[in-house]
């Protein structure tokens, strides 16, 4: 007789136990529903911003392995977002060559590479991550978080008594910070489509109507 209570008692724990774990799984899958979209339209506000920045400093069609001046939409679900250049064309490799450049071509047209843009995009970043960073996952923070220290490094240089080549490092560092955010989040994208093929596929509705 013991034994049997003692068999009930443990069917019901055991029972009890796999309904509150499946009734836990279906609350999670719901928030995580709810909140996909708000965490979509944050992956989109953080790609827009990694590359605006990309732009400022390396130029609008910031790929050199494009013939032509390409741009791309990255879509996150209902978000999107239009890039200003290719990242695949970005070699790590080539990035400091690729700073040096435009630093000596700001120079040669008499201009003061424009720090503000650091500024700028570290004040977007603080806003995201204090109105945004509870929709964000582990790694994107994390990596968002390298972007802007790297940037705060940046603006400290910027204002310290200048060293022969130490723009070109730090600021390296951001790009190179700044295209691994882009990357992750590209892997993120649910689709990516370059203008042509969105002009195409337009012209295929068009007909088609």
């Amino acid at each position: 007789m013991v034994y049997d209570l003692a068999l009930n008692l443990l069917s019901e724990i055991v029972g009890i136990a796999i309904t509150v774990f499946l009734v836990d799984r279906l609350i999670r899958k719901r928030e995580e529903q709810r909140w996909r979209s708000s965490k979509d339209f944050v992956k989109a506000k953080v790609f827009a911003v990694a590359d605006d920045f990309l732009a400022a400093v390396l130029g609008y069609g910031f790929s050199f392995t494009e013939e032509k001046y390409e741009q791309y939409t990255y879509y996150f679900g209902r978000a999107s977002v239009v890039s200003h250049g290719n990242l695949e064309g970005l070699d790590p490799s080539t990035l400091s060559t690729r700073v040096e450049y435009r630093l000596r071509l700001k120079q040669t047209t008499q201009e003061d590479f424009d720090y503000a843009v650091l500024s700028e995009t570290q004040q977007k970043l603080t806003a995201l991550l204090d109105v945004s960073g509870s929709l964000m996952d582990a790694e994107l923070a994390n990596l968002l978080f390298e972007f802007e220290d790297m940037l705060g490094r940046s603006l400290r240089l910027a204002k310290a008594p200048p060293i022969e080549g130490a723009p070109t490092i730090v600021l390296t560092e951001a790009v190179s910070r700044a295209v691994d955010l882009c990357r992750y989040l590209q892997a993120q994208a649910t689709n990516i489509e370059s203008l042509t093929q969105f002009l195409n596929n337009l012209r295929k509705t068009i007909r088609s109507s």
